[in-house]
């Protein structure tokens, strides 16, 4: 059985909601398996917050999507 991938669309979404801050657990379905076997919910977000950038900018979203496509099979 192969793990689901994300669509690329699916990936657009995450990277728009990740580069402001907004990647949090309660807008991503999980698995019912995740509460069976014990495991606490995901939060992509905590797990990596955005960088801060000097003069308070933020890491644009096509960056990150180059940055996704170079460094995996997007």
């Amino acid at each position: 059985m192969l793990a689901l991938q994300p669509t690329p669309n699916q990936v657009e979404w995450a990277v728009d909601m990740a580069v402001r801050g907004k990647l949090r657990g309660n807008l991503i379905r999980q698995g019912e398996y995740r509460s069976q076997t014990g495991m606490s919910t995901i939060d992509p977000q905590g797990l990596f917050p955005p960088p801060t950038l000097k003069g308070g900018q933020r890491i644009l979203a096509n960056v990150m999507l180059g940055i996704l496509a170079q460094e995996s099979n997007l």
